[in-house]
Parts: structure tokens; C-alpha cells; sequence
């Protein structure tokens, strides 16, 4: 004989559907996409059209730039902005 038939348990059939058994799925909102600003300093304008730059910082300063926009809640290339412009100014 076999161990199977020794068994005494009903045979259970783990295919079969059973919706009771079946996990429920909660419904999701679409969660909203966080887009990045299209617009530049002034009203109209496209940050795309401005001309672009590369820079390469110390990561000590490149910390600093990102707690820095953090904090302000701004975005890396507006603070860069105010602060040529403000070295400029100081300067000049």
C-alpha cells in the first residue's frame, strides 16, 4: 500500500478557485506625479530653452548646495542663480 492511500485526510485540490480564499485587493487612487516646473525666472519662459552647464563641485559643497535647496524648498539651479548673482553684485 501506499502512504498516500494510508492517509485518512480528504484529498484537497489547491487549484480550484475559491474566491473566499483569494486575497482581496484594496482599490489604489492614481497617486499624482510630481512634475518638475517647466517655467524659468520670468513669466513664460522655458527652463528647456535656457542654455545649459555643467559643473563639477567639491562634495562637501555639493552637500551644502542640496541642504541648502532642501531647506529653501527650492529647486539646486535657482539657488546657484541667487547666488552668482548675489557674488556678482558683491563684487561689482
Amino acid at each position: 500500500m501506499s502512504s498516500a492511500s494510508c492517509n485518512n485526510a480528504p484529498a484537497i485540490n489547491f487549484l480550484v478557485y475559491n474566491p473566499s480564499r483569494m486575497a482581496k485587493r484594496k482599490a489604489r487612487r492614481p497617486t499624482p506625479r510630481k512634475t518638475r516646473g517647466t517655467t524659468g525666472l520670468k513669466p513664460g519662459e522655458k527652463m528647456s530653452e535656457y542654455p545649459q552647464t555643467t559643473v563639477r563641485l567639491p562634495p562637501d559643497v555639493h552637500d551644502l548646495l542640496e541642504r541648502t535647496a532642501a531647506r529653501e524648498q527650492r529647486q539646486q539651479w535657482r539657488v546657484l542663480v541667487d547666488a552668482i548673482k548675489f557674488y556678482a553684485g558683491a563684487k561689482g
